[in-house]
């Protein structure tokens, strides 16, 4: 699964999800197009799609059975982000190192 950013003039206008298979993952992409048009930042929109991609990889390994779920959950908890930018809720307590 990776993101898929499409830039015009050097500034992300669109950010998309694809499986394995070169295919979008239609949920993720409309979620993302709505931010877009909502006007969040360029940045905001990557982050999302950053953190689905990690979802749906989690997902798909608990689905598959080819991990524990408690240990993919220590996992998902011990991998730090490249930035810290959620001090203040929860989801950045858990991954944000100070």
């Amino acid at each position: 699964m990776q993101v898929v950013k499409e830039h015009d003039g050097g500034v992300v206008r669109r950010v998309r999800l694809v499986n394995g298979d070169g295919e979008l993952v239609t949920a993720a992409c409309r979620f993302l197009d709505h931010l877009v048009d909502r006007g969040f930042s360029p940045h905001t929109t990557c982050a999302y799609a950053y953190d689905l991609r990690r979802l749906f990889t989690f997902l798909a390994a608990a689905w598959t059975g080819t991990s524990s779920g408690a240990r993919t959950r220590c996992q998902m908890r011990a991998r730090p982000t490249r930035r810290c930018t959620r001090r203040g809720s929860v989801i950045g307590q858990a991954f944000c190192r100070t």
